[in-house]
């Protein structure tokens, strides 16, 4: 069980029927945005400061592999003109 289906759902609200939050896997119940209010004011200061400040925390106590990989996803999204720093993944022989 996770999501109802779409013909599903649209059953439940063509009958005036809310959706269960039994039909609905936990792990769509964890998920949230918070975010939601910012989206209605336009000139609303928006900070990546506690977000910086989460990563470089995860990244000081990270082991070295960690580092790279959150080093080189962070340099992805920062740089999305560039290539990576690693040649991609070998493609793997199928039948």
């Amino acid at each position: 069980m996770w999501l109802p289906c779409a013909c599903s759902l649209a059953k439940t609200v063509n009958e005036g029927k809310a959706i269960s939050m039994n039909d609905i896997h936990s792990h769509w119940k964890r998920l949230k945005f918070d975010a939601a209010h910012l989206c209605k004011e336009e000139n609303a200061d928006l900070s990546l400061l506690p977000e910086m400040e989460a990563l470089q925390e995860m990244f000081k106590s990270a082991d070295h592999d960690m580092k790279v990989h959150l080093k080189e996803r962070l340099r992805q999204f920062v740089y999305p003109e560039t290539t990576m720093m690693c040649p991609p993944p070998s493609q793997v022989k199928t039948k």
